[in-house]
């Protein structure tokens, strides 16, 4: 269990640093790494209904925007693979509720820091998106291990039953 910690935080840090790392890339060049944050940017956003973190968009007509957005998808859902993978149990609801709740914080906690950020926002249909695609690689991984051992189950009754017919 060591490990999985040790590989939530890793891969929380790596998200986080990518993030910041876009910000500084889109900024001028010879300005302090503090010019990468808002200045007006406080904690308190996430009780403010009026917030931006609450706002909506549209992925209509705005292909690079979906673009993004199914990236969200699909990294959040590989990152939900890996630490499914890596939880060391052998219990499918264990390691599935623990897999999507750490990739779910990894993914709120990047939603959060991205509001702090100059030219980024983060935006809890982000979250939302995040989720889903946690979710949905969580359960095609349990979908496909129930096949598994559905089908080792039948393999072995098979094998059994011409075993006594002999």
């Amino acid at each position: 269990m060591r490990n999985v910690v040790f590989l939530t935080v890793f891969l929380a840090m790596t998200i986080i640093s990518i993030s910041t790392a876009v910000e500084v890339d889109t900024l001028q060049e010879d300005i302090p790494m503090n010019a990468v944050y808002r200045d007006d940017a406080s904690p308190y956003f996430l009780f403010d209904r009026n917030s931006s973190f609450y706002d909506t968009f549209s992925v209509r007509n705005n292909p690079p925007l979906l673009f993004r957005k199914v990236g969200h998808f699909m990294l959040y859902g590989l990152l939900a693979a890996i630490l499914f993978l890596f939880i060391p149990t052998k219990r499918l609801l264990i390691k599935s509720f623990l897999a999507i709740l750490l990739a779910g914080t990894i993914g709120l906690i990047d939603e959060v820091h991205q509001y702090f950020l100059v030219s980024r926002g983060g935006r809890i249909l982000d979250v939302y998106i995040n989720l889903l695609g946690i979710v949905s690689a969580v359960s095609a991984l349990v979908f496909f291990i129930g096949i598994i051992k559905l089908r080792r189950f039948l393999f072995a009754a098979t094998s059994k039953w011409r075993r006594n017919v002999s």
